[in-house]
């Protein structure tokens, strides 16, 4: 394996939390809440969705990893700060899928509370 691919290869195994809950967790689970009606309450991400739609949405919410990337190939990168960074940025992706997942669920419980409603109402 050369020098680009290891680098490459020990980036993403040191953010693979990262990667896995920042970004697809969080990414996937607004997109899936958007669906089923929530509305974005962080005006800048609302911004983002409403001029850009979910592939500008996507994209920046793919800038932070490339950030990361970006410190990680610096040639004297302090590895207590790189610590810190990922694990902010892990506990952030945790927090943000975490808090989707809560709205997702209650829109579900929402939309079957209404689907049963509309059912009685027509019995």
């Amino acid at each position: 394996m050369d020098s680009i691919e290891k680098q490459l290869f020990t980036f993403l195994w040191e953010t693979r939390y990262v990667i896995l809950l920042y970004f697809f967790g969080d990414v996937t689970t607004t997109l899936y809440a958007l669906r089923l009606g929530y509305k974005e309450g962080n005006r800048v991400v609302a911004s983002i969705l409403h001029n850009f739609g979910p592939l500008g949405f996507t994209f920046a919410k793919s800038l932070p990893v490339c950030l990361l990337f970006y410190y990680f190939t610096m040639p004297h990168v302090n590895m207590q700060t790189w610590e810190i960074a990922i694990t902010l940025a892990t506990v952030v992706g945790f927090f943000a899928t975490s808090n989707n997942l809560s709205v997702v669920m209650k829109l579900n419980e929402k939309n079957e509370s209404q689907v049963s409603q509309n059912q009685a109402l027509e019995n």
